[in-house]
């Protein structure tokens, strides 16, 4: 045991360059060794890795480990002639790259980070992966279904905490290729929201149609008063707080990408970064407050859900079948094909961002009214669940995607304006929307889903309502009216007004 000690002592480099081939992966770390000869249990330990290493070689993960900028110390007659002096360094030798590397010497392992990337199948796995385990989660924890959180933001949650621990300490960074079925589960979920917005459902709304006008519009507004006056407070240019306001949290991600240029143009600094943070992290909370101020609504007001109904409703319910889903999947793909020459042409518009999602929800709208009118029925339930797999898997690949642990060092202002947003969005749901869209059972799923719409974006509005929905009862007005309606109303109006307004905000400031 001492002789295989000593050779370990010998040949001990402080640095290797390991080579990881899987499946799904190929990367290469360095290992640095320090190394302590002092203690006996440091010895074992370095032979344990050298058997590690060996195994590991021998099935075929790591497939080359070679020296990397070894250097030792000054050499000694103990030492085997296998080593050269530093040209530079004076009393240090260097090890020949033909000294064998059976056993290494280890105090501590610092790995540089691994690099993980994932291709589009194998991200899709992933969120489904995802949003089953949040499934799994919720069913054994009652908290979550008390304040009706959504699994897949639970488990997404979690695995976004996760990955962002190991980023931020140099371990491990994983990419998903992400964007493009993100983009398309979306799109074709919308699609079939709008497919359930039949023109006979749309007028059971009445007057709340004004409502959800009036409180839309109402926290667009809110939000951007309350955030000018804290950027203006704490010191920040003004179009910073107009950023961290409904640019951000209403339009999300990509309102955030597409205006804030242009507050940078304008004097504000880094408006980009802090747009997006805001939108971002705006997501996670949507999920986590809207829940919860429903079922406060609804225990207060003893408020009760209803048996879900459509046009349709006196008919039997046909059980799900392979030809009639296949035709309502079709029906959804091509009313989105249409609904994206909408958003094309709507896209021209000058000083109008207008969301390919949307489009895609008008052409929804169009296919079925036009059905309605020629006596074609559809079939909702097949829509809904065609729809609920797109939308869990769009919020599986988002939750997972995004880095909550940069919250935790977000201090200052922007955690400041951050929180009081979060704070007034719930409050204004809870006080105003809730008594303007009718206080009643509807009202208060609306509330849920205003607060996914006012922090979040669409698919959060969606998640929140249906969380609320499957605990209490289902909701027409609630499902079928206000989330496109409300879209609409948000996508149109808040564009408009953060691009119109940034300008002579700075000229009342005195900065332009």
């Amino acid at each position: 045991m001492n002789k295989i000690l000593n050779i370990a002592k010998i040949y001990s480099p402080r640095a290797l360059r390991v080579r990881f081939s899987a499946p799904f992966f190929s990367t290469e770390v360095n290992v640095n060794f320090r190394a302590n000869y002092n203690r006996i249990f440091i010895s074992r330990i370095k032979i344990l890795t050298a058997q590690i290493l060996v195994f590991l070689s021998n099935h075929g993960i790591i497939y080359r480990v070679r020296n990397w900028g070894i250097w030792m110390t000054p050499w000694s007659p103990s030492l085997p002639r296998l080593c050269h002096p530093h040209p530079q360094r004076p009393g240090v030798q260097r090890r020949c790259a033909a000294v064998p590397m059976c056993v290494k010497s280890l105090k501590e392992v610092i790995f540089d980070m691994l690099e993980v990337s994932f291709d589009v199948m194998q991200s899709a796995a992933l969120a489904a992966l995802v949003a089953m385990v949040g499934r799994a989660v919720v069913k054994r924890v009652k908290f979550f279904q008390t304040y009706c959180i959504p699994g897949v933001i639970v488990a997404g949650l979690m695995v976004s905490f996760i990955l962002g621990v190991l980023r931020s300490a140099g371990l491990l960074s994983v990419h998903f290729e992400v964007a493009v079925l993100k983009e398309w589960f979306m799109d074709i979920f919308f699609t079939g929201v709008g497919l359930t917005a039949s023109w006979a459902l749309i007028k059971k709304g009445g007057k709340v149609c004004i409502g959800i006008t009036i409180t839309t519009i109402g926290l667009i507004l809110g939000q951007d008063i309350l955030g000018v006056a804290l950027a203006v407070l704490l010191g920040m240019h003004p179009l910073h707080g107009l950023g961290l306001g409904s640019l951000s949290l209403m339009g999300g991600v990509g309102t955030s990408s597409a205006i804030a240029p242009s507050y940078e143009a304008l004097g504000a600094e880094n408006a980009v970064v802090l747009a997006v943070m805001c939108a971002t992290f705006g997501m996670v909370f949507a999920s986590l407050c809207g829940g919860p101020v429903a079922r406060a609504l609804i225990k207060r007001y003893h408020l009760h859900g209803t048996v879900r109904t459509d046009e349709s409703e006196t008919e039997a319910v046909v059980p799900l079948n392979g030809k009639s889903l296949l035709s309502s999947v079709c029906l959804i793909i091509v009313s989105a094909g249409l609904g994206s020459y909408i958003a094309i042409l709507a896209g021209r518009i000058p000083y109008i961002e207008f969301p390919y999602f949307i489009g895609c929800m008008i052409g929804g709208v169009i296919v079925r009214n036009i059905l309605d009118a020629v006596h074609v029925k559809v079939r909702p339930e097949e829509l809904d669940a065609f729809g609920d797999l797109c939308l869990e898997i769009f919020l599986g690949m988002t939750m997972m995607t995004i880095d909550v642990t940069k919250l935790a060092g977000a201090f200052g202002p922007f955690v400041l304006i951050f929180a009081a947003q979060v704070i007034f969005t719930c409050l204004w749901a809870y006080f105003i929307t809730f008594r303007t869209c009718g206080r009643n059972y509807d009202a208060a799923v609306i509330a849920a889903g205003h607060i996914g719409m006012g922090l979040g974006n669409g698919p959060n509005t969606m998640a929140n309502e249906k969380a609320v929905m499957a605990e209490h009862g289902f909701s027409n007005v609630g499902w079928v009216v206000y989330p496109p309606f409300g879209l609409l109303v948000l996508d149109i109006f808040n564009p408009i007004f953060c691009s119109v307004i940034a300008v002579p905000l700075c000229r009342l400031f005195g900065l332009a």
